[in-house]
């Protein structure tokens, strides 16, 4: 059978984590190693190439692409990770044009038009949640059918580029097959979260959801909707077990957009890691306004020691703005709550919002200094292509849109009446507070 590599292009940890780079985290690439075990599980020559992990030069993951001479390379890229796959795959076609480069991931499924029409370096774009699409794309181009037949694919055909339409999410997701963590760098030496995030290792990542009902003006859920699906507890629990035999796994960070939206699946999976009594801690991110007290102690006794929460600001009429859904009572009850359980709490800030002033900045920072947190992660506002936002952020001040490197933790918009010298320094004041 052919070949195919999933690559993760070769960049510069300031380009995702800015000034924060030399604590950034490094995630497995899960996305890719599902993919990959699907492709390996249809019969194809299957590798990962995941440059960003093992800190390769671009110069030098370009000889070992090349070396490889594959008929298929599959490449991911985030907004903040684009403009290095883009010239990645365009060197790549410099040197062999007779390779197909795919590309994946939320960059492309946000703008699909738009993104292939600008960078011909991609041959196929991948809208969405890839799985099924790329199993009929790969079977069709290998029986040279109709590729504008499939589902879920931006493409060019006699001089025009052609969406094909989007595809049904995939709701069962026990069929998706694990990751292809084998094809990965070794599991437990290339990747780990933010040291702030873990305090057992090995430790690995899981994502074990996908969707998010939330309605926030600055996400973008092109790649999974916003209906919440999810790998059943005893799938988790298989996962969990085959990290832990495997690659001696002490500890989990569940990177799930809502861990505990589904109530009925949280309850089965604490109870099973009880049941098992795993030795085994773990974290979460989770919203204020779905925590309860009798969940918690269940999280707690399951091994869970950390829980995010999306706090963003300390102002109720920016968390209104950006759609949030939450209140400031729902946010000290929740912390207040985890506190007590005995799991320690983080929250996410946002700074630079649209329609936000140095009275607002001020009240999150005393919401920050007024409930119990034991870490906080501060960021930029930063819109993403496919946010709600994305289109109308010009009225609320001065946006960067087309910077290269584009990430949370570097200064792209400007709310009207704040400037950047002014947000640099309150993100180092509140940090410092």
């Amino acid at each position: 059978m052919s070949k195919i590599i999933f690559v993760v292009p070769p960049l510069k940890m300031d380009e995702i984590w800015g000034e924060l780079a030399e604590e950034g985290s490094i995630l497995p690439p899960l996305g890719i190693s599902i993919l990959a075990a699907l492709t390996r599980e249809m019969g194809f020559d299957t590798k990962i190439m995941d440059f960003l992990a093992e800190h390769t030069t671009t110069g030098q993951a370009l000889k070992k692409i090349i070396k490889e001479d594959a008929k298929y390379i599959g490449i991911t890229a985030t907004t903040d990770m684009f403009h290095s796959a883009m010239q990645f795959a365009t060197d790549i076609k410099k040197n062999n044009n007779r390779m197909i480069v795919l590309i994946g991931g939320p960059h492309i499924s946000a703008a699909p038009i738009k993104t292939m029409e600008e960078f011909d370096c991609f041959d196929y774009g991948f809208v969405g949640e890839s799985e099924d699409t790329l199993r009929d794309f790969l079977n069709i181009v290998e029986n040279n059918g109709d590729i504008t037949q499939v589902k879920g694919l931006v493409l060019r055909k006699e001089g025009k580029t052609v969406y094909t339409g989007p595809r049904d999410i995939i709701e069962n997701m026990d069929s998706i097959p694990f990751p292809a963590w084998d094809l990965l760098p070794h599991l437990a030496t290339f990747y780990r979260p933010a040291i702030i995030n873990y305090k057992r290792s090995p430790v690995s990542s899981l994502v074990t959801s996908r969707g998010c009902a939330g309605q926030c003006i600055f996400c973008d859920a092109s790649v999974f909707g916003r209906k919440v699906r999810a790998y059943s507890a005893n799938y988790v629990m298989n996962m969990i077990e085959t990290l832990m035999k495997d690659y001696r796994i002490k500890e989990i960070c569940f990177y799930d957009d809502t861990f505990i939206a589904l109530k009925k699946r949280l309850i089965d999976l604490c109870t099973l890691m009880i049941d098992k009594k795993l030795d085994l801690t773990w974290s979460c991110n989770a919203r204020v306004n779905l925590i309860e007290p009798e969940m918690l102690a269940l999280m707690k006794k399951a091994g869970c020691w950390q829980i995010a929460y999306g706090i963003e600001s300390g102002s109720q009429k920016i968390l209104d703005l950006l759609r949030k859904g939450i209140t400031i009572q729902q946010i000290k009850n929740a912390v207040t709550w985890t506190k007590k359980a005995g799991i320690a709490t983080k929250g996410f800030f946002i700074i630079g919002n649209p329609g936000e002033t140095k009275e607002d900045i001020e009240l999150t920072r005393r919401l920050m200094l007024n409930i119990p947190l034991d870490d906080v992660l501060i960021e930029y506002f930063t819109p993403y292509p496919g946010a709600t936002i994305y289109d109308r952020i010009n009225e609320y001040g001065v946006f960067h849109r087309h910077r290269a490197g584009s990430n949370t933790f570097s200064i792209n918009f400007i709310p009207a009446g704040l400037t950047a010298e002014y947000l640099k320094g309150q993100f180092k004041s509140l940090y410092r507070s």
